[in-house]
C-alpha cells in the first residue's frame, strides 16, 4: 500500500494538535502502532514513541512538520548503514497533513542523560566506558565524513546510546549536508556558544564553510563538556557575550589544574591521575584548534592515546587556549572564568551601552530642533 493511500479521502489538516491526532491514528491504523507517548518536542516536530506488535521494545517516531524536513533528512540518511548510526527504518510521508514520519529504534538514554545518571556516577569504570562511547561517536563521524557528508549539529543530546549494547550512536540528521554542498549560518543547527570561530565571521559571496571542520570543532566541544561537566550553555550569565569573553571562560577550564579538578567532579568514583587529565585534555585539543585544517580528522582522533585504541598525542595547545600574555590578551581578551561571569556584569554593560546610545539620541535632537524651528 502506497502512502497515498492511506490518506487520500483527508482534508488538509493545518492545526498541530490535529495533525498530531490524525497521524497517530493512520499509523495505528496501517502498522498497528499503538500507546503513543511524547518523547520530546520541538519548533519543527515531536518525538513519539509506539508500542509496535513486531518488536517488544516498540519504535519511535520522529513527526515533522514537511516545511522543516531537508534533503539530507529525506534523502541521505535512509542510505546510512553504520552501527554507530542510527538507522532509519521507514519514512513516510503524509502531504494532505503536511507531516513527515522518521521511524527509529527506541533508545532508553541520550549521551547527556547517560553521564548524569547515577548508576554511571557511582561507577569505578565511568571513565573507560566514556571513552568507548567517545570513540564510538568519532567512528560514526568519520563515517559521515567519508561519505563526503557532515553532521553540523554534534551535542551530546544527538548522541543516543542503544538499550541492550550500550553502544553511542549519531543521532538527528536535521541539517545533514554534503561536504560538495555550500555550507553558510543558515546550515547549522547549534548555538553561538558551540559554533568554531570561523562560523561566526561574515562570509564572502562564493564562500563556505568546511562542513567536516566544523564537526570536528563541535566533537571536541563536546568531549570537554561530557570530562569536565563545564556546560556552554549553562556556564554563561549573559548569552550575548562576545566571543573573546567565552573562549576566555574556555580558557579558564582548560588549565590543567583546574580541568582535572572539574573531571574529577564530573566522574566522582574515579580516582582521576594528574596522567588521566593531562591525556584527556591533549584529546580535546587536538580538536579545538582556530585554524580549520589544523584539526585532527576524526579517524586520526580514534587512535589518540587517551581512548586506549592508539599512540597519537597531540604536538601543541593552540595559541587561543593558552594562558595570556601581552599579544593573546589584546586578540582574545582577558582570562576569565566562568564563574566570575555575574548578570550584574552584564547588566553594567547593557545600561553604559543605552546611556551612549541616549546621550547619542539626545544631541541629535538638540541639532533638529532649530532646522524645525
Amino acid at each position: 500500500m502506497s502512502t497515498e493511500d492511506l490518506y487520500e479521502d483527508l482534508d488538509p489538516i493545518r492545526e498541530p494538535r490535529k495533525a498530531y491526532l490524525r497521524t497517530t491514528a493512520l499509523l495505528e491504523k496501517n502498522f498497528g502502532y499503538t500507546n503513543p507517548k511524547i518523547l520530546g518536542e520541538g519548533s519543527f516536530g515531536s518525538v513519539i514513541r509506539f508500542n509496535n506488535p513486531k518488536d517488544e521494545e516498540g519504535v519511535a517516531i520522529k513527526l515533522l512538520y514537511l516545511s522543516g524536513v531537508n534533503e539530507g533528512e529525506r534523502k541521505l540518511w535512509i542510505r546510512l548503514r553504520h552501527e554507530n548510526i542510527v538507522p532509519l527504518q521507514r519514512l513516510t510521508m503524509f502531504p494532505t497533513l503536511n507531516v513527515a514520519c522518521f521511524e527509529m529504534q527506541v533508545c532508553p538514554n541520550d549521551l547527556l542523560r547517560a553521564v548524569r545518571r547515577k548508576a554511571f556516577r557511582e561507577s569505578p569504570d565511568s571513565l573507560d566506558q566514556l571513552k568507548r562511547w567517545l570513540y564510538q561517536v568519532l567512528c560514526g563521524l568519520d563515517f559521515l565524513h567519508y561519505k563526503n557528508l557532515c553532521h553540523l549539529d554534534i551535542k551530546s543530546d544527538n548522541v543516543l546510546i542503544s538499550r541492550r549494547s550500550s553502544r553511542a550512536m549519531i543521532s538527528d540528521f536535521t541539517f545533514l549536508s554534503k561536504t560538495t554542498s555550500p555550507i553558510g549560518s543558515d546550515e547549522i543547527g547549534l548555538p553561538i556558544m558551540y559554533q568554531p570561530p570561523e562560523a561566526c565571521q561574515i562570509l564572502k559571496p562564493g564562500e563556505s564553510m568546511n562542513g567536516r571542520a566544523f564537526d570536528r570543532w563541535t566533537f571536541g566541544i563536546m568531549a570537554l563538556e561530557l570530562l569536565s561537566n563545564f556546560h556552554m550553555a549553562r556556564s554563561f550569565s549573559c548569552r550575548h557575550l562576545g566571543a573573546e569573553f567565552r573562549y576566555a571562560s574556555m580558557r579558564g577550564v582548560l588549565q590543567e589544574q583546574a580541568f582535572g579538578e572539574k573531571m574529577q567532579t564530573a566522574l566522582p568514583a574515579v580516582e582521576i591521575t594528574s596522567d588521566d587529565a593531562q591525556l584527556a585534555l591533549n584529546f580535546i585539543h587536538c580538536f579545538l584548534k582556530v585554524e580549520p585544517s589544523a584539526r585532527i580528522t576524526a579517524e586520526v582522533g580514534m587512535s589518540h592515546t587517551f581512548l586506549g585504541y592508539g599512540d597519537f598525542v597531540n604536538d601543541e595547545v593552540d595559541a587561543l587556549w593558552q594562558r595570556s600574555n601581552p599579544t593573546t590578551e589584546n586578540i582574545y581578551g582577558p582570562t576569565i572564568l566562568h564563574h566570575q561571569i555575574e548578570e550584574s556584569s552584564c547588566r553594567r554593560r547593557v545600561s553604559k551601552w543605552l546611556r551612549r546610545r541616549c546621550a547619542a539620541l539626545s544631541r541629535m535632537i538638540r541639532r533638529c530642533v532649530p532646522c524645525i524651528r
